[in-house]
Parts: structure tokens; C-alpha cells; sequence
């Protein structure tokens, strides 16, 4: 028997992987399908020409393999439990990759416990959870990582054919994914008289890992359709980073609590060991570093220039590095009791922020169109309409709408209420909560309404009419008694302004 395998940390390794199973099935289908998931679906319902067109009006920046999976999956069921059941596969062998990283990089020590904090990781679990493969991004990057340190230990006699099922699968899931054929290309670059002989079966393996994506870029050309639709995101600053790695670590809330404090300093005094260790001992030290701060630092200077692209799961590629480095630095600390203190810290705060995501509503709820379908569903009488914003929202809740009381005839948006004719005692006005900065996971907060867009008649209305207000997570519905086709109109189309 290979001795490697009845050592301890593989032993203990199966427990890890059985507990991250059960972090990321736990509370699979709590909470509903948000706004991208459910248009993922609708999408992934129809032709695959029409899906993938309807994908494309989405932005170009998007990638075909949500839809892909999606419609695999339905082959077997549609039930959401099913749907998000793929993210929660990848996310789940993350976890041994995340091993074998530490293992490689460092030692068996440090990667069981990058492994275990992997496990219980609030943001990979939260993105586990959720119907779109931004799992695959930690998973693709520490698999080309690892075999890259294969090809680079071996002088390419190993590690291309990792390197090629790494990009296959990486690069298909998010562009971000090219990050990390930079950073080997610049890390080759960097030590060029070492490894130049590298260069062209390093090439060539990024070349095949491309090849998925081909026909997708030839569809956009021939549909000439360029549009980008990530123009939410907030101009990124140069503290980003370091939110990031919160986020990364424990799940940002933006609040300061003596927990989350404590667990901050722990987490950067380990990181900053974990870069005062690799710069003094590893010979790859130069790649690390990259693959921690290229990523970021790239990301917000394109955004200065561009559009912006700093969203924290577009990042989750360097996740995989950052908890190594913490926990390799924690293992530095020469004085045991220090160390086991501060690993304990670490791992608790870690097990704290996993908590929260379970059970804080407050701050980590997806839009819940079941609760706002199914509540409007219990308060509307049979021929109650109701309006949203944009076609994407009544597709939203079209998908949970009980169609008791309403049929998906009675579901329009608010650029087709003209051509509806209005019979109800009621309509119904849904709107999307603004969300907080690109850092919060699910926090938001109804829209502000500026009652200075209607005229004093209008306004007045709005107000004497209104009947009650349904506030769920990211979302509310206004009702207003129907007395005027008219005026209920411009109020939808006020709340869509607002």
C-alpha cells in the first residue's frame, strides 16, 4: 500500500470532504432562485439558438456554460434543488484540489487545514449554493496551479495534460479565468532562462483550452451583438482588495464586531507570514505573489478605464491562494500555543461567518421571488395585475407565481402596460431593492421613492390609493386600488424611474 495514502491528513481528508458535502447541501433550496439564476433557466428552456441569443442579450462578458449545464440537467429534473445541485459538485471538489495545493506548494499539514477551512468557507458555500458555476473558479485555478508546479518540477515531463482538463474546464466557466495563464505566463517570463523551454507546450495548452470556446465567439460575431451588461458595478478603489479578501475569508457584511475584528487581524497577520515565509523559503514565491495580487490589481485598472468588472466572485480565482498563504503563515508562528490559538481563531471566526450566511436574513438573503409570488398570490383577487420593471422581473415571478389567483396573462412589464387594458380592482407594482456595494453578498434596501417625478394630482393619488406594502428580501410590491387606468400607469412607471 503507498504509504502517502494512509497518512494522516488523506485519512482525515475524507471527513473534510463528507463535512464540506454537508455545508453545501445543507439549506440547498431554503431560499428561492434569484433574478440570474431564474433567467439562466428561462434561457436554458428554450432552443439552444434561441437560449443562447437570449444569453447573449445579456452581455457579452457572459459565457455559455451555465446555460450548457442548465439544460443538461434538465434531462433528469427541474426542480431547483436539482438545478443548483452542479455548483454544489464543484464546490464540493474544490476542496481536495485545495489539498493537494497546500500539499504541493507547502506540506500535507498546511493543506488539510486550507482544505477544512475550504470546507467551511462562507463565501465558497454561499456560491455553491447558487444556480451559475462560479464554483468552477477556485477549482479550475488551484487545478492549473498545481499542475503547472508539476510541469514546472518536472521540466515538463508532467503536469500538461492537468494543465489542459484545468483550462477546458476554467476557462469556459469566466474570462476571469485568464488570470491565471497570465500569471504562469509572466512567471515564466520572470524566470526566463529557467523554464523558457516551457514556453511552447505551456502555449499549446492554452490554446485547447480555448478551443470550447470558439464557436460561442463566432456566434457573437455573426450575431454582431456587443453589448456588456455589467454596467451596475461601482468604480472600484484601491482598498478593494482587502475588502475582497474579508469577503473571501469570513463573508463581508461591513459591520465591526469584536469577532469579526479579532478574526480580521488574524487573517492578515497570517497572510502577511504567509508572504514573509514563501519570499524566504519557496521557490515559487514569485508565482504566488502574482497569483494573489495580478488578478485584483488588473481588475481595477480596467475599471478605471472601462467599464467596471470588480465583483468579488469574478475574483474567486485567487481564493484558493489566499487561504494557503493564512494558513501557512498560522503554521509558521514558531511558539505552538500561539499557533494553535490563532489557527483556532481563525477557523472559529471562519465557522461563525458560515453561521451568519445560514441563518442572518439580514444580511445574506437572495431576492426571494417564491415569498413575494406566493404572498401576492394569498392578497390578490382574481383579475389583479401585476407590473414589473423590466421583462426579466416578470419573468422572475412568472417562474413562482402559483397562478391560483393570477394567471400569467395578468403578469406584464411595465413597457407593455400601454397596450394592457386595466379591469382589476388592484395592480400591483413590484420593485427590485437597491443593492449595496459589489462586496455584500445579499443586503439591499427598497428604493427611495422621489415623489418630485409625479405632479401634485399623480402624487396625491399615489397616496390616497395605495393599498398596502409587501416587503420581502429584495423586493416590494405596492398595491393600488385601480380607479384610473391613466394615473395607475405613470405610478408604475415611477416606481421603474425611481
Amino acid at each position: 500500500m503507498n504509504n502517502k495514502w494512509s497518512s494522516p491528513s488523506y485519512r482525515w481528508l475524507v471527513g473534510v470532504v463528507a463535512l464540506a458535502f454537508a455545508t453545501r447541501l445543507y439549506g440547498l433550496t431554503i431560499q428561492s432562485l434569484w433574478f440570474d439564476e431564474i433567467v439562466t433557466v428561462f434561457l436554458a428552456r428554450l432552443s439552444w439558438y434561441h437560449g443562447l441569443d437570449g444569453l447573449l442579450g445579456q452581455g457579452i462578458q457572459l459565457t455559455p456554460m451555465f446555460h450548457w449545464v442548465t439544460k443538461l440537467s434538465f434531462l433528469i429534473d427541474d426542480s431547483d434543488w436539482l438545478l443548483r445541485l452542479p455548483a454544489a459538485m464543484v464546490s464540493l471538489l474544490a476542496v481536495p484540489m485545495i489539498f493537494k495545493l497546500g500539499q504541493r506548494y507547502f506540506n500535507d499539514t498546511v493543506g488539510f487545514w486550507s482544505a477544512l477551512t475550504f470546507a467551511i468557507n462562507p463565501f465558497q458555500v454561499w456560491y455553491g449554493q447558487e444556480l451559475r458555476l462560479y464554483a468552477l473558479l477556485p477549482l479550475a485555478a488551484a487545478g492549473s496551479m498545481v499542475a503547472f508546479e508539476q510541469m514546472l518540477r518536472s521540466r515538463g515531463r508532467r503536469g500538461i495534460a492537468g494543465l489542459i482538463l484545468f483550462n477546458l474546464l476554467g476557462f469556459p466557466a469566466h474570462y476571469f479565468m485568464f488570470f491565471i495563464p497570465l500569471v504562469q505566463f509572466l512567471y515564466i517570463v520572470i524566470n526566463f532562462r529557467q523554464y523558457h523551454r516551457l514556453l511552447w507546450p505551456w502555449t499549446i495548452a492554452q490554446f485547447v483550452g480555448v478551443i470550447p470556446l470558439v464557436p460561442w465567439w463566432l456566434f457573437i460575431l455573426q450575431r454582431q451583438h456587443f453589448a456588456v451588461g455589467i454596467g451596475w458595478i461601482s468604480r472600484p478603489g484601491w482598498l478593494e482588495p482587502l475588502l475582497t479578501f474579508w469577503n473571501f475569508s469570513f463573508a463581508y457584511t461591513g459591520e465591526f464586531s469584536p469577532i469579526k475584528i479579532v478574526g480580521l487581524i488574524v487573517m492578515l497577520i497570517g497572510l502577511g507570514l504567509g508572504l514573509r515565509l514563501i519570499i524566504k523559503q519557496s521557490p515559487y514565491s514569485e508565482l504566488l505573489i502574482l497569483w494573489l495580487f495580478i488578478p485584483p490589481i488588473v481588475t481595477i485598472l480596467l475599471s478605471y478605464r472601462t467599464i467596471s468588472f470588480y465583483v468579488d466572485r469574478y475574483l474567486l480565482e485567487i481564493s484558493p491562494i489566499l487561504t494557503v498563504l493564512v494558513i501557512a503563515g498560522l503554521f509558521s508562528v514558531p511558539l505552538p500555543r500561539v499557533r494553535w490559538v490563532a489557527l483556532g481563531i481563525f477557523l472559529g471566526v471562519t465557522t461563525w461567518g458560515l453561521g451568519q450566511v445560514y441563518l442572518d436574513r439580514a444580511n445574506f438573503s437572495k431576492e426571494d421571488w417564491r415569498a413575494i409570488a406566493q404572498q401576492i398570490d394569498v392578497s390578490a383577487r382574481p383579475g389583479d395585475v401585476v407590473v414589473t420593471c423590466t421583462d426579466g422581473q416578470q419573468i422572475s415571478f412568472a417562474y413562482y407565481n402559483p397562478q391560483r389567483q393570477l394567471s400569467p396573462t395578468d403578469v406584464v412589464s411595465v413597457s407593455n402596460l400601454s397596450e394592457t387594458t386595466l379591469t382589476s380592482s388592484s395592480i400591483w407594482v413590484l420593485n427590485m431593492n437597491e443593492g449595496l456595494p459589489v462586496h455584500y453578498l445579499g443586503n439591499s434596501s427598497p428604493s427611495i421613492l422621489d415623489k418630485a417625478l409625479l405632479s401634485p394630482d399623480v402624487a396625491a393619488w399615489e397616496e390616497q390609493h395605495r393599498q398596502s406594502v409587501i416587503a420581502v428580501a429584495g423586493i416590494t410590491a405596492y398595491q393600488y386600488e385601480m380607479t384610473d387606468q391613466t394615473v395607475s400607469s405613470e405610478v408604475a412607471r415611477w416606481h421603474c424611474q425611481n
